[in-house]
């Protein structure tokens, strides 16, 4: 692995077919590197959708996120639970991973975007039910590069989860 500190992010359709071509077009046309990164490292994701003209969204990490994100549309049948939200609506995912990512840091970089989104006028709801605070120095160090990237791309981010459609 290089030393290149900017995350791979990645934005789909938040549906079986989003993932579906997400995974393909990782498998036919990603390098390596973004390969090993996506799908053997942990990562964060955001599923973020409109609903009533403000956004919900749900923040996570995962050692598989293919396979996090099927039982995440598996568990829409129930209609008490937000992914069956989800599925109703033109919803985005966002995938992001970086070779530093270990599973402590993307508990903590989960836990911090939660943060962030409370701040966020247009997200109404966060449908996550718990933090997963996490410390120590290297993950401090860690962070701080991953929000160098972040406090960068911050604005897009926040911009695309005030659009109406997943573009």
């Amino acid at each position: 692995m290089g030393t290149d500190i900017k995350p791979i992010v990645k934005k789909i359709d938040d549906n079986a077919q989003g993932l579906k071509s997400f995974q393909e077009s990782l498998v036919q046309g990603a390098s390596e590197k973004e390969q090993d990164i996506l799908l053997q490292f942990p990562t964060v994701y955001i599923h973020n959708w409109k609903n009533t003209g403000d956004y919900e969204v749900y923040i996570g990490e995962s050692n598989n996120i293919i396979q996090r994100t099927k039982q995440h549309y598996e568990s829409g049948v129930d209609e008490k639970k937000w992914q069956h939200q989800l599925l109703q609506q033109d919803a985005s995912l966002y995938i992001i991973g970086h070779e530093h990512f270990n599973k402590s840091m993307t508990l903590d970089i989960e836990n911090r975007l939660m943060l962030y989104m409370m701040s966020v006028d247009r997200v109404r709801k966060i449908h996550n039910l718990r933090g997963n605070p996490q410390s120590s120095i290297i993950q401090i160090v860690r962070w701080m590069i991953f929000f160098e990237w972040f406090g960068r791309n911050y604005v897009e981010i926040i911009k695309s989860c005030s659009r109406a459609k997943v573009q």
